[in-house]
């Protein structure tokens, strides 16, 4: 979400470029990178496919996220309260997160009190935002939400960063349009690594 603004502005730039760029879980992009479907990828963590190539470009931080009118130092129960609202990383994301914060309430995935599920990345953050749920994002999905003033990203005691890789299928040799868009994926995370 971050990312397509710039591939926009590098489309308007060139008329016969064109970018697809699709929001996708971490198996799926990296799926898709080996396939050949896309030509890179994003992952949160250095590829272990012998096919696979990756740079460390970055880090993105994991948010707690809560409605900006909840009290910014909620407990476990308070969170229980509010219920989870999940999406295809989200589980994975609780484990790292809530384990580290809350080690002696959290109990694992099983056992949290899941009020939503959506796959919808631009969508994730909307009934935290109205007050029905709570989520776990990295900053990119939140600093594009476009009613962040209505979220709180907590200071948690044991913040949790993923390093942030561009994966590529090993050996391909990267067209000079891909190139341009790479930059701007780097120069994008510079920034992002930078705010947090």
């Amino acid at each position: 979400m971050l990312i397509y603004p710039r591939a926009i502005s590098l489309m308007r730039q060139s008329p016969g470029l064109t970018v697809r760029l699709e929001a996708a879980p971490q198996a799926r992009v990296l799926e898709g990178v080996l396939s050949g479907l896309y030509d890179i990828g994003i992952a949160d963590h250095q590829p272990n496919n012998p096919r696979l190539d990756g740079d460390l470009i970055g880090s993105d931080e994991l948010c707690l996220l809560i409605p900006a009118d909840e009290p910014s130092d909620p407990s476990y129960a308070d969170l229980e309260r509010l219920g989870f609202i999940a999406h295809p990383d989200g589980f994975a994301y609780a484990d790292e997160l809530l384990s580290a914060n809350f080690p002696h309430d959290y109990q694992g995935v099983d056992r949290l009190r899941v009020r939503s599920f959506i796959n919808q990345i631009g969508q994730i953050a909307e009934p935290v935002a109205r007050g029905v749920g709570y989520t776990i994002l990295p900053r990119s999905g939140v600093d594009t939400y476009p009613h962040h003033e209505a979220l709180r990203c907590l200071k948690l005691a044991s913040p949790v960063r993923h390093d942030l890789w561009i994966v590529r299928r090993r050996g391909k040799v990267l067209a000079a349009r891909t190139k341009r868009i790479v930059a701007e994926v780097i120069e994008t995370i510079k920034e992002l690594t930078r705010r947090a």
